[in-house]
């Protein structure tokens, strides 16, 4: 195994298979991460969903987008009274520490994301304020002509 594979397997919070005897343990992990991930972005895309609706005047304004946006509020608090109690994992069938690590993925990758637009933004103003200071000045333009 090299360092580039290693590395995935970290940053997914799992340990690399060194031998096959860890190989099933990591397949299971794998696995329970992935159902974990699938779980955690259906509740992102809820949310979004919700906040998009809220946010848009016209959609806002129609009771069809509204009763939306209920439902999926309910089925929000619904889920989280699930965790509420001890026995989630069974309500659920989620492994609670994968769902965790699906969340810190989650969240590092919304502030990769929002670095990275960020750095957009800053270069385009860098190149913005680069091109005005190239332009000839309405003065130094009379004086080539």
């Amino acid at each position: 195994m090299d360092f580039s594979m290693i590395r995935r397997f970290n940053a997914v919070k799992i340990k690399a298979p060194l031998n096959e005897e860890d190989l099933e343990k990591t397949m299971k992990d794998l696995n329970e991460l992935k159902e974990a991930l699938i779980y955690w972005g259906k509740i992102i895309q809820r949310q979004s969903k919700i906040k998009f609706i809220r946010k848009a005047k016209k959609i806002s304004q129609i009771e069809e987008f509204t009763q939306q946006a209920e439902e999926e509020e309910k089925f929000i608090f619904n889920e989280k009274q699930k965790f509420d109690s001890d026995e989630a994992a069974q309500k659920t069938h989620l492994n609670l520490d994968k769902l965790k690590i699906a969340q810190q993925i989650d969240k590092e990758l919304r502030m990769q994301l929002s670095a990275q637009e960020d750095d957009g933004h800053r270069n385009e103003e860098e190149e913005q304020q680069t091109r005005q200071s190239q332009r000839p000045r309405g003065q130094k333009f009379r004086e080539i002509i």
